[in-house]
């Protein structure tokens, strides 16, 4: 890496010209008549890709065996898989059956990952998946359609007491967690790869918003998951008067992340509003069911994850861009 400084010449026709550095032209073996693509990021600051028409080389991660610790091999995995990678090797010493257990049970948590090749003392998973056919804003949706499915059997399990659909609830957890890293993967290799960034529609900074945004979702994707495990405590399900209170409680948190997601989306600042008065309605809501829920220890831990759940709400309609509201000067 390195930072060159350029004078902007003129030639005859009023065009203007820049000299590329030498030392990074001969890096990228570019000489009379080669072909670089031009790519105007819309920031004022332009690409120049030396490898326009190339694909890219596929990247590799080695994670050596044996590790130091048996989870290590799990946070390998992941992390070489977050930071797109495309080949994760695990090689060195015989690999023993719990550590190919445990390989295996690391791979049911990434999406796109197989194994293509596997001796005794090596295991090579791929990632099949093209970062530039995925578009994060449908894999958020997808997250927070998700969530929005555990808080309404949530509450069905409440008025039941059916644990075995609380149980059920929190595998469906699962299934953000696998749908965030994904994202996560596409956000990094967009971020990094400008090209990459273009054709999703994303700028760096956008990239970055849209990281918080799903983190944000996985975390209500853990809380509902949460609020599943109490109900898995209960002993008589919901009824009376507290079933009647909680219902439009549930239905409001699960309109709000709607609701900041889609204003986060759509850059309608108006959601921001929006979703912080709801918030205020729905923390006094739950202050008034506190006192009332003695009976039921678990609703009032309940009551606590629906306020968590409200303010990362707030945080997610934070993410909104204020257009219409500042100018760049």
């Amino acid at each position: 890496m390195f930072r060159a400084i350029r004078r902007v010449q003129e030639t005859g026709k009023g065009t203007l010209m820049i000299s590329l550095p030498k030392q990074w032209a001969k890096r990228w073996n570019l000489r009379r008549g080669s072909v670089v693509e031009v790519r105007d990021r819309g920031d004022g600051r332009l690409i120049v890709d030396p490898a326009y028409g190339e694909r890219e080389a596929s990247r590799r991660a080695l994670i050596r065996y044996p590790v130091r610790e048996p989870d290590h091999i799990t946070w390998g995995i992941i992390g070489a898989y977050l930071l797109g990678y495309d080949v994760i090797t695990i090689s060195g010493g015989r690999i023993g059956s719990e550590d190919r257990a445990r390989v295996e049970e690391t791979m049911r948590k990434l999406i796109g990952l197989e194994v293509m090749e596997e001796t005794a003392t090596k295991i090579e998973i791929h990632c099949i998946i093209d970062p530039s056919l995925l578009d994060p804003r449908r894999m958020l949706q997808r997250m927070c359609g998700i969530v929005a499915g555990m808080l309404r059997d949530v509450f069905r399990a409440l008025s039941e007491a059916d644990r075995s659909l609380a149980e059920m609830v929190r595998r469906r957890d699962d299934d953000v967690d696998r749908l965030y890293f994904l994202t996560v993967r596409v956000l990094r290799a967009a971020a990094s790869r400008p090209g990459l960034a273009d054709e999703l529609g994303l700028t760096a900074i956008q990239c970055l918003d849209h990281r918080v945004a799903a983190n944000l979702l996985e975390a209500n994707g853990d809380i509902a998951s949460n609020m599943a495990r109490e109900v898995e405590e209960l002993d008589r399900p919901l009824e009376g008067w507290l079933l009647e209170a909680v219902k439009p409680l549930f239905d409001m948190v699960a309109e709000m992340q709607v609701n900041a997601l889609g204003g986060f989306l759509s850059s309608e600042i108006r959601v921001l509003s929006e979703v912080r008065s709801d918030l205020g309605e729905l923390v006094e809501a739950l202050d008034g069911l506190r006192d009332r829920a003695e009976e039921f220890p678990s609703m009032i831990s309940i009551a606590s994850y629906m306020e968590e759940f409200g303010r990362n709400c707030v945080d997610l309609a934070d993410l909104i861009a204020p257009v219409g509201i500042i100018e760049e000067l």
